[in-house]
């Protein structure tokens, strides 16, 4: 009787410490999103068994896990669909584990400092700006993520024997992202600029809407805690209107296609984003450009100091091709660009984080040629970005 009510204690006991309720069930009946119980250190590949009345139904294994550990996607590989009418529990499919679990001093595991999605800007002329990439973070199913950043920044272009010219950019640039579906989210983004150049004492500006950009990522690998992370993206930014004097649209249309690494170890991580951009023919009334392309290599190192505060530094480099005239008066040839900042993140929640940096970035040579007069002038042009920005998951 001793050894029934014993065995009886420890199956209720083990109930008690891993009970797992169903938050929402996909259409199939395949996969679901659960709340798990703080308890257990659950794992991806653990084993969730669902029961009727008693009687096993179904088991599924998890497939995801929230970087706390309190939520999870969990996809069934064995038995019947899901339903709401069903209880389940975490299989303890490995004893030793559970009972070395359960008697060792619980580690507290280290979570990221930020979550945030990559996105590019075009308010540059020569490279772009990213935003920030958190490694484990992505939408979740039904979700939206909101990604805003404010930018001031200026260029000084020297050319050889002539005037230095100064440039201003100041603006806002907000994308709103949402995932249809697990691994696919889909974003758009519209902004607002300033831009002022000044030479020989004159100045002209123009500020606006910026041109509207459409993304589409997808999630190649999920992430783990201490894991890579692979995506695609693509960028579509359809040309709204013409290009003069009086406006900051580009004038062009941009396809862009690239794809993110990542990898986090312990409280360091690091992303590589590199793409292809292709730019259609402008839309200018005067000085209509051919199309160009640029290829560009976007990167971050970052270091957690705890669950809240980081410190990253975000890294350029990109080639821009020939850019011409297509009335042939003249032509930029293609040009390198570096670039290297320093910046801070601060995660107040899970679902928001704001940051901060700056970004130096220096093209070391340019050249310009023109057909009337015939002239090769060369030269280079530094710049620097202040960006401050916030993600929020809702």
């Amino acid at each position: 009787m001793r050894i029934v009510l014993a065995l009886s204690l420890l199956f209720l006991s083990s109930i008690a410490r891993s009970e797992v309720s169903i938050i929402k069930i996909q259409s199939s009946g395949k996969k679901a999103h659960v709340l798990l119980d703080t308890v257990k250190d659950y794992q991806v590949g653990d084993v969730i068994n669902f029961y009727q009345d008693r009687t096993l139904v179904s088991q599924a294994k998890i497939t995801f896990l929230t970087p706390r550990k309190t939520k999870a996607v969990v996809e069934v590989y064995r038995g019947t669909a899901l339903s709401n009418n069903l209880w389940a529990r975490a299989r303890n499919s490995n004893p030793e584990r559970q009972i070395a679990q359960d008697t060792a001093p619980k580690k507290k595991r280290r979570q990221p400092a930020v979550y945030g999605n990559t996105r590019p800007v075009q308010m540059r002329t020569s490279h772009s700006g990213r935003g920030t990439q958190d490694l484990l973070y992505y939408p979740e199913e039904n979700s939206f993520l909101l990604s805003t950043k404010a930018l001031y920044g200026q260029d000084t272009l020297k050319l050889d024997g002539q005037t230095n010219i100064k440039g201003t950019r100041a603006g806002i640039s907000p994308i709103l992202f949402y995932a249809p579906i697990p691994k696919l989210a889909l974003g758009l983004g519209l902004g607002y600029a300033s831009v002022t150049n000044e030479t020989s004492g004159t100045s002209d500006s123009a500020s606006g809407m910026t041109d509207p950009s459409l993304y589409v990522q997808y999630q190649l690998k999920s992430p783990e805690i201490d894991d890579f992370q692979w995506f695609l993206s693509t960028e579509i930014s359809p040309s709204i209107g013409k290009k003069d004097e009086n406006n900051v649209l580009r004038g062009n249309t941009l396809i862009r296609v690239g794809t993110l690494l990542g990898m986090r170890h312990g409280a360091i991580s690091w992303t590589a984003s590199p793409s292809i951009g292709y730019y259609t023919e402008t839309k200018e009334d005067n000085a209509e450009m051919d199309s160009y392309f640029d290829v560009a290599l976007d990167g971050e190192l970052q270091y957690d100091f705890n669950q809240q505060w980081a410190i990253y530094s975000p890294l350029l480099f990109s080639y821009t091709g020939e850019q011409s005239a297509k009335d042939g008066s003249y032509k930029i040839l293609s040009f390198f660009t570096l670039g290297a900042g320093l910046g801070f993140k601060f995660a107040a929640s899970e679902k928001f984080n704001i940051f901060f940096n700056t970004l130096y970035a220096i093209t070391p040579s340019l050249t310009v040629e023109t057909t009337s007069p015939a002239l090769s002038i060369n030269g280079s042009q530094s710049g620097f970005d202040i960006n401050l920005g916030a993600n929020l998951r809702f």
